[in-house]
């Protein structure tokens, strides 16, 4: 009986280190994710802006289409099932500025996770030299 209540104890006690480690790498997965995603997006949008322009982005709206251009970026590269929580804490398309924070909630085991990323991009030069 000894022995059958002592392997009861370490199974339980193993289910639960299996589940802190599933827990922390499910964190360290979707940190990865919204890095790459929102950086992805980001760069996409500024190569849109300046680079490589697929359709003008109209640079006197606030940056409101520069916005909705990321959006639309980062939506598109999500694979994950979770919600987001997206502050443009500053877009202005005619200096180059994007500025960002998202904040992701993800379903776990115990729970549900939350994970941020906060990222600036500010164009220098159209890649135009002059003489």
């Amino acid at each position: 009986m000894k022995h059958a209540v002592m392997g009861f104890f370490l199974f339980i006690i193993l289910i639960f280190a299996g589940a802190a480690v599933y827990t922390v790498e499910t964190r360290t997965i979707h940190q990865n994710e919204l890095d790459s995603i929102v950086g992805a997006a980001m760069e996409q949008s500024m190569e849109i802006l300046t680079i490589n322009p697929s359709y003008e982005i109209e640079k006197n709206k606030n940056g409101e289409e520069l916005t909705a251009d990321f959006l639309q970026n980062m939506l598109v590269r999500t694979t994950s099932d979770s919600r987001f929580q997206i502050e443009i804490l500053a877009a202005d398309a005619e200096k180059g500025l994007l500025d960002i924070r998202v904040t992701e909630y993800y379903k776990q085991i115990f729970g549900s996770g939350k994970v941020s990323v906060r990222k600036t991009v500010i164009l220098d030069g159209t890649g135009e030299e002059k003489m």
